[in-house]
């Protein structure tokens, strides 16, 4: 069986990507570029694990998303934001929107013009903002802090990192939460090249009302026409 050009995506629920994770990778690259760095809770799922979903029940374990909060830092305003592990802020990374082409440590093969938010756990927070203690006590009231330190952890340690997500909008549910699909790079130390793969696909729900307002529920995404280089898998056997 091929993949069609032109096949249209209708995502309207996290369970149209589980019923359709074959094509997932077809998904990211006909996806939208996000407006903004969304704000608040990501609610998360795991999709794939090694292009498989044998593992997912595992991460479901302990990962349940995402947290991302705008924040003063040294008089100036960012964004930071750590992943939701057993119910605590574990895993600190640096959001922003950018481009795939831009990093030359991701697999050419997966480097596109889409600008996307990028997920950067590659980062230590306190050279981010030396001042993260302080910062943590300005922002207590949407600063998620774990109840037995005083602030969140902000160090990532290897393997994480050498972890990059990168993640694009896919779709709106009902309820108007729109649907982020995020694919998992890792950096391969060992390798000559040490390029980035991609190495699992989730999804994150946000519910930040100024994300992407102009895509509503039900639209479809805008069906892949061209075969180019980025495309090969969408429109080969599998």
């Amino acid at each position: 069986m091929l993949r069609q050009a032109g096949k249209i995506y209708n995502v309207t629920s996290v369970e149209y990507l589980k019923d359709n994770y074959e094509d997932l990778q077809c998904m990211f690259w006909a996806a939208e570029e996000p407006t903004k760095v969304p704000v608040g809770p990501l609610y998360g799922d795991i999709l794939t694990v090694g292009n498989q979903r044998f593992l997912n029940f595992v991460v479901r374990t302990f990962w349940s998303g995402k947290f991302i909060e705008k924040v003063k830092c040294q008089g100036s305003e960012r964004f930071l934001g750590w992943n939701r592990v057993i119910g605590q802020p574990q895993v600190p990374f640096d959001p922003y929107l950018g481009y795939s082409r831009n990093n030359s440590n991701i697999h050419p093969m997966y480097r596109d013009n889409k600008r996307s938010l990028m997920i950067d756990y590659r980062q230590e927070m306190a050279k981010i903002c030396p001042d993260f203690v302080q910062m943590t006590g300005r922002n207590f009231e949407t600063v998620p802090v774990p109840p037995v330190r005083k602030s969140p952890v902000h160090l990532n340690f290897y393997p994480l990192n050498l972890f990059l997500d990168i993640v694009r909008l896919v779709g709106r549910q009902e309820d108007g939460g729109a649907i982020l699909l995020g694919q998992l790079f890792l950096e391969d130390r060992f390798s000559s090249s040490k390029v980035a793969k991609p190495v699992s696909f989730f999804t994150v729900i946000s519910y930040d009302p100024e994300l992407n307002q102009e895509f509503v529920y039900g639209q479809t995404l805008k069906p892949l026409v061209s075969l180019n280089t980025h495309f090969r898998n969408c429109f080969s056997k599998y």
